[in-house]
C-alpha cells in the first residue's frame, strides 16, 4: 500500500488546498514530433483508480497522458485514454504510438518541489531535466506505466472503452 499512497501525497501536493492547478502540458504540443519522452511523476486518484503519467519530450515540452478509471459506472469516458487532455480513439494509430513512448520511455521521477518549479514556468518554455532535483525511486511511475500499457492492450480496455461499463 505505501507504494500507491505516494503519486496521491505528490498529486495533492503539487496543487495544494484552494488553489487552481497550472496546466502540465506545453501549448502546441504534437504527437508526431516526440520521439522519446521521459516520464517525471504520475498520479493516482481516488475515484477508481485514474492514473495520470507525466513526462518531458525529448523536445523539452511536457506532456500528458491519463488513463480513466475503469471500475466505478459513475465516471464519465471510463477507461478511456487521454494525450495532453485529449481524447484517443481506441486502437488507433495515435494509441500505438502513446503505448510505443511509454515503453520506451526513460524514468526521471523529480521532486515534488522540482515538479512546482516546472509548474511555475511559461507552458511553452523547454525544460531541461538536468536543472532539476531527482526523487529517491522510479518504482511507483514504472509501476503505473505498466498498469496503463498493459490495461490499454488488454480486450478489456477495449471493450470498456467502446461500451461502457458491464452492468453489475
Amino acid at each position: 500500500m505505501r507504494y500507491l499512497t505516494l503519486p496521491i501525497i505528490v498529486a495533492i501536493s503539487l496543487v495544494g488546498c484552494g488553489q487552481k492547478a497550472q496546466s502540465w502540458e506545453s501549448e502546441l504540443f504534437s504527437l508526431e514530433n516526440a520521439n522519446k519522452i521521459t516520464l517525471v511523476y504520475s498520479s493516482i486518484l481516488l475515484d477508481g483508480g485514474t492514473t495520470t503519467l507525466y513526462a518531458i519530450a525529448d523536445s523539452g515540452q511536457r506532456c500528458s497522458v491519463r488513463l480513466n478509471q475503469h471500475v466505478i459506472e459513475t465516471s464519465a469516458d471510463p477507461a478511456r485514454l487521454f494525450f495532453n487532455d485529449e481524447l484517443v480513439e481506441v486502437r488507433s494509430e495515435e494509441e500505438r504510438r502513446i503505448l510505443d513512448l511509454l515503453k520506451e520511455a526513460d524514468i526521471h521521477p523529480l521532486t515534488p518541489e522540482s515538479v512546482r518549479q516546472i509548474l511555475a514556468s511559461p507552458a511553452g518554455s523547454k525544460v531541461e531535466l538536468e536543472m532539476f532535483a531527482v526523487d529517491a525511486s522510479d518504482t511507483i511511475i514504472a509501476q503505473l506505466r505498466d498498469s496503463v500499457v498493459t490495461f490499454v492492450e488488454s480486450d478489456e480496455y477495449a471493450s470498456v472503452a467502446l461500451n461502457d461499463l458491464p452492468e453489475t
